[in-house]
């Protein structure tokens, strides 16, 4: 694999306004190599990314790498400020779609299997295309142009043994970033931060060609942690076209409930010593076993929940359990804080090396509680069996059988308000594990969500699955070629 190595040069800026000049000389040199007068007056794209992503953190199992197809086809219209996103993702035997569009104004996922559409507060310019649009330079070029103002020059880097131009820069609503220049005016390599990951992202971007009088890279390969991330495979520009998107929502689709967004931490008592905390895309279910606390629920900022437990209760008894459910990094989130609590990791074994790697210092054998197939934990308050399914080879099931509780990580959950979430076929294989148990749950607890589903949510959900995902006839990137 290639190490990227960036040597200072020695050069001195000996005021703001020398560094101000610097930015606005290569800012003209990168208008000049993208294009000119034809890359200013640019008013919509068409940006076709086909690439293989290489997944570790979100994988099957904590002990292989996945390879991910992925075909995404964006538009982006400069005059509007205004993106449509259609990705594809998995095999062709296997697939699932996102529309995502964002008007100028407002954020919409648009669902085509069910001809709907629910608006998203918590999208906006920057993060409806799944960082799609980093993956093309020109887009980093256009902002560059649009806000040099937001740029700082860095002086020179050594790239692959040649010295180009550095500058940081961060456009509104987006991430601090670091660009290096070519003498041409092409960016050939971005990096932004990774909340895990000590180098964080690099995107090298190379073979930059014309399309109709501007230019782009056609080749992109993306490391994470100096480990591939992902390679595209073809890479297609298209600044000419007959028809482009309206950037609407088709009049014939219906509204959904919309999702809820829950940016305040939130704390329910579900019953006598059991608490569901969190906000955002992090909950956990905190269980009172006498003189300590068991979690359920692994995301980051575990801390913060727990004290919010503390102030609710007026009780300060220590987490001494964390059930980690399975392998993906954002359930791992929250690892550290548990070691740093001096709680136990109970675990299955396949799992104890992603949640190693996770803490930053040696975890002793007497840390871990290892699960196989199915226990029952604080003398018979807790129930937990593995379960595996198409999202993971291992996820832990918790089970409040006093309570008549479920807990579940990335298994059954609903972010909407209101309705029960429609089922699929592995719902089916969960329901008859908990029947097994011999336990009556009423009441189904997600790390992901704060709202409480109930077993008549349950019921519809078993009897109401989803129609078969089918990519629309009329997206281009459908056509797998």
């Amino acid at each position: 694999m290639r190490r990227i190595i960036f040597t200072a040069v020695a050069l001195t800026l000996s005021s703001g306004v020398l560094a101000d000049a610097q930015v606005e000389k290569l800012v003209d040199r990168v208008v000049k190599g993208y294009g000119g007068k034809i890359f200013l007056q640019l008013d919509k794209v068409n940006f076709r990314d086909k690439h293989l992503r290489f997944v570790t953190g979100q994988s099957y199992s904590s002990k292989a790498i996945d390879a991910n197809h992925y075909n995404a086809d964006l538009v982006v219209d400069f005059e509007k400020h205004a993106k449509d996103l259609k990705f594809v993702g998995g095999q062709k035997e296997n697939i699932y779609i996102q529309h995502r569009l964002f008007d100028g104004k407002n954020s919409y996922m648009i669902n085509h299997n069910d001809k709907s559409y629910s608006e998203d507060k918590d999208l906006d310019y920057s993060r409806i295309d799944r960082d799609i649009g980093y993956r093309l330079d020109l887009l980093l070029a256009r902002q560059l142009h649009e806000q040099p103002e937001k740029a700082t020059y860095l002086g020179k880097a050594s790239y692959y043994g040649k010295d180009m131009d550095r500058v940081e820069f961060q456009p509104e609503g987006f991430p601090k970033m670091k660009l290096i220049i070519n003498d041409n005016g092409h960016i050939v390599n971005m990096q932004r931060s990774h909340w895990r990951t000590e180098e964080g992202f690099s995107f090298h971007y190379s073979e930059h060609k014309k399309v109709n009088g501007v230019t782009f890279a056609e080749q992109l390969y993306v490391t994470n942690g100096g480990k591939p991330d992902s390679a595209s495979m073809k890479r297609t520009l298209i600044v000419k076209q007959g028809k482009w998107p309206d950037f609407a929502v088709p009049k014939s689709y219906g509204r959904e409930v919309p999702s809820e967004s829950y940016n305040e931490m939130t704390i329910q008592k579900l019953a006598e010593g059991i608490y569901h905390v969190g906000k955002g895309w992090g909950f956990t279910l905190f269980v009172d076993a006498g003189d300590h606390y068991w979690g359920i629920g692994g995301y980051q900022e575990i801390k913060d929940r727990l004290a919010e437990v503390y102030k609710t209760t007026g009780n300060n008894k220590p987490l001494k359990y964390q059930i980690v459910t399975h392998h993906h990094l954002d359930h791992l989130g929250g690892m550290q804080e548990v070691f740093d609590l001096g709680a136990t990791f109970v675990t299955v074994a396949e799992n104890m090396k992603a949640i190693d790697g996770i803490v930053e210092q040696d975890i002793p054998d007497n840390r871990f509680m290892i699960v196989k197939d199915e226990t029952e934990l604080a003398g018979g308050l807790i129930k937990v069996f593995d379960f595996s399914n198409d999202h993971s080879g291992h996820n832990l099931v918790t089970l409040v059988p006093h309570a008549n509780i479920f807990v579940g990580e990335d298994m059954y959950l609903s972010r909407k308000a209101t309705g029960s979430p429609k089922g699929w076929k592995s719902l089916n294989k969960l329901a008859k594990r908990i029947e097994d148990q011999g336990v009556t749950v009423k009441y189904f607890v997600a790390a992901h969500s704060a709202r409480i589903l109930t077993d008549k949510d349950f019921e519809f959900s078993l009897n109401n699955h989803g129609a078969e995902t089918k990519c629309p006839e009329d997206w281009y990137i459908c056509q797998y070629k």
